[in-house]
């Protein structure tokens, strides 16, 4: 089992044991600034509602579930991106390790906001 595996594994333990005091890993536009390194990676956007802005094509089904995800993907092939998030590990619309994601970060901005 990798270390994102462990980690992930149970999402409230995680969020339990990571505090968020300050950016060191910025990622904007398919670039991640760590450090002194600058580096191309892909980025897989996901959202529950489509912006105004989205491109056509967008929309991913997962499941059985009649109600779409929007994904918007760099430095990745789209059908790809999609493929990818369909894949994800979970029963319904959203996949469970984006659910943790989402509120691991919620609950960090709420302690820095409070």
């Amino acid at each position: 089992m990798n270390m994102f595996s462990k980690l992930f594994s149970h999402p409230k333990q995680f969020s339990k044991r990571v505090m968020v005091n300050y950016v060191e890993t910025l990622i904007f536009e398919g670039w991640l600034k760590t450090g002194d390194q600058l580096v191309s990676i892909s980025v897989i956007s996901v959202a529950k509602h489509q912006f105004a802005d989205t491109a056509k094509g967008c929309e991913v089904y997962r499941s059985k579930n009649k109600k779409a995800l929007f994904m918007t993907s760099k430095r990745i092939d789209q059908s790809l991106a999609k493929e990818r998030i369909q894949k994800m590990q979970g029963k319904y619309r959203l996949p469970g390790l984006l659910k943790a994601f989402d509120r691991l970060c919620r609950d960090a901005l709420k302690a820095y906001v409070s």
